[in-house]
């Protein structure tokens, strides 16, 4: 009963910021940059406030959204002291990823989410721990969001001379992975052996596994303008290995 009184508190605030979202994607195409910063500020701020709401709820949403969450103020914390030029693009692209997220969930929410989206493993129901709904949060929004937020925020030009500003956001991720394996640990014992008997090595393959992740998104986006046939066989590749992690994360249910 509290799941479906959770579901419909949240329906009509979810529009809204969608409403918002849509309007603030349109506006792009037609205004300057010094009106999309000054646009994208306060949206941005309004979507990480949203993300931060639905963490602190009891939906099955709130495990992936307490990672994501804290990644986001990690990603506001490093963005101090950029030029307004970088700063620009990271909250256009915090804005457009998370609509990727948001808007799932609310499909959710209203029992429509489709069979074929790439949250479909995500609420499912077939996870058991909050650690598995963080991976499988993390493995759709990179693998099965990421490129596709790029290649619709940004032209080729803006992908081009943005992707090492891009990339150096890994920092940030990188502090809320240390967070999010301190946590795993606590959790599972066997997750504790494996770290201690390989000496730390498997926290550190984890997060390079990560930066890996994201590294390819970026090319896939680049590969979205410059070369489509290599593009599609990339994405199949990726498609394929997104559902490959999905199976092995539920695969520790059982």
């Amino acid at each position: 009963m509290m799941n479906l009184f959770f579901k419909w508190l949240n329906v009509k605030r979810m529009a809204l910021v969608c409403c918002l979202l849509n309007n603030v994607f349109f506006s792009h195409a037609q205004k300057n940059h010094e009106a999309i910063y000054h646009y994208s500020d306060s949206l941005a701020q309004q979507v990480i406030n949203r993300i931060d709401s639905i963490a602190n709820t009891a939906g099955i949403a709130s495990h992936f959204c307490k990672t994501y969450s804290r990644s986001m103020q990690n990603i506001r914390g490093q963005m101090k002291g950029m030029d307004s030029g970088a700063q620009i693009f990271i909250k256009r692209f915090e804005i457009r990823f998370a609509a990727y997220f948001l808007q799932p969930w609310n499909e959710y929410l209203r029992g429509t989410l489709s069979d074929t989206s790439v949250w479909n493993s995500y609420y499912s129901g077939k996870a058991v721990y909050a650690w598995q709904y963080v991976l499988l949060g993390v493995n759709a929004h990179v693998k099965g969001d990421m490129w596709k937020a790029l290649v619709n925020e940004f032209s080729e030009k803006e992908m081009g001379q943005n992707k090492k500003l891009f990339i150096s956001f890994q920092t940030s991720i990188s502090k809320n992975y240390d967070v999010f394996f301190d946590e795993l640990m606590a959790q599972n014992g066997y997750v504790r052996f494996i770290n201690a008997f390989t000496k730390g090595l498997a926290k550190f393959t984890g997060e390079k596994v990560i930066a890996k992740w994201r590294r390819r998104q970026v090319k896939l986006a680049i590969l979205f303008y410059s070369n489509a046939k290599k593009f599609r066989k990339k994405l199949a590749i990726n498609n394929r290995k997104k559902q490959k992690n999905d199976k092995l994360i539920l695969s520790k249910a059982k």
